[in-house]
């Protein structure tokens, strides 16, 4: 079968050509289902992702123990692509609006705020998310450190045990898609991090802390905590940790812990969240089939020759009986693109 790769942003094609009613997500590797929904409005129609990724969680932990590879399919795993994607948002989101959508030079503020960030921010993809939002950009300092971290972490791949673990799972469910060459959930992760930075950087004025050594898990917040003593300006730091928040605290350096929500209030997918949340699902998960009323299509986040800024770049392989349709309309949407932004 033939295959493709597509930008993020070009997802909405492609759906658009497998489905006119209806779509349908699951994990073929794990022939686990996901979800459904409306894809005129994007109601929920089934949410089998709930019970079908505990089950399969303690069906893991059973075979494999307690210590189960990352790369299993976990819950908390499908709601960090919820996260990320914008579909869920910080429970707290209100109180870090009223904190820094306000203009320089504010009675309320007289001194500027400016968002420190944990790695996690980078993460569940926040400041993108909530951009829009925004009505004044903040200013941002990232750690050289959190930098490290993501640079470090993007290089990881299987180890040999994680495989052997994933095809004894596997034998069971089927579909053998991982080697020793597969890039681990935390080097998928870490791109997709890259990616938000990327991101992050085109809408806000960023700062980069500079330095040598990042020891230790408090890396980060020590290293916010020298700059904050070098410059003029009040730090937020931002973390979806609670240790960190608490570190942050102890130090004299303003914070927010942003508050993860719940699953279970989920009845709606935003349409223009729907590409986000696709490229969040084959992050965490590698691969994802989404089957609509005329086709469907398997997407990929990592595949055997992928380019560096591939990874980082928001690229996906789909495989899918109508590639060769698919692939034309991609040609004709990104030279028309081409030469809007040449005009």
């Amino acid at each position: 079968m033939e295959s493709f790769k597509l930008y993020v942003e070009e997802l909405y094609l492609l759906l658009n050509s497998i489905t006119e009613d209806k779509l349908y997500f699951e994990l073929p590797h794990f022939k686990l289902k996901l979800f459904s929904i409306d894809y005129s409005n994007g109601e929920l129609l089934s949410m089998e992702a709930l019970e079908n990724l505990k089950s399969l969680e303690g069906m893991a932990k059973t075979l494999l123990g307690r210590e189960i590879c990352e790369e299993i399919p976990t819950l908390d795993a499908f709601r960090d692509s919820l996260l990320s994607s914008g579909v869920l948002t910080p429970l707290n989101l209100g109180a870090l609006l009223s904190k820094i959508n306000i203009p320089r030079e504010s009675i309320e503020e007289p001194e500027e705020v400016y968002l420190a960030l944990d790695t996690n921010v980078f993460y569940n993809a926040l400041l993108f998310n909530i951009s829009h939002l925004l009505k004044y950009k903040p200013r941002v300092v990232v750690s050289h450190c959190t930098l490290n971290e993501l640079t470090h972490v993007f290089r990881e791949h299987l180890k040999p045990g994680e495989v052997s673990k994933l095809r004894k799972i596997l034998s069971i469910y089927g579909e053998q898609v991982y080697t020793r060459n597969t890039r681990a959930q935390k080097g998928r992760r870490a791109a997709a991090a890259i990616r938000e930075y990327e991101r992050v950087k085109t809408l806000y004025k960023v700062y980069e802390t500079r330095g040598d050594e990042c020891r230790g898990d408090k890396a980060i917040i020590e290293d916010f905590y020298r700059y904050s003593r070098k410059f003029r300006g009040k730090l937020l730091f931002l973390t979806f940790d609670n240790e960190s928040r608490i570190y942050a605290y102890n130090k004299g350096i303003r914070n927010l812990y942003l508050e993860t929500p719940p699953l279970e209030k989920l009845n709606n997918i935003p349409l223009h969240r729907l590409a986000e949340l696709i490229y969040y699902l084959t992050v965490n998960f590698l691969t994802v089939k989404i089957t609509g009323d005329k086709s469907w299509v398997k997407l990929y986040s990592w595949w055997r020759g992928q380019k560096i800024e591939e990874a980082t770049g928001g690229v996906l392989l789909a495989f899918t009986p109508m590639a060769s349709e698919v692939s034309g309309k991609l040609v004709k949407a990104r030279k028309m693109r081409e030469l809007v932004e040449f005009s």
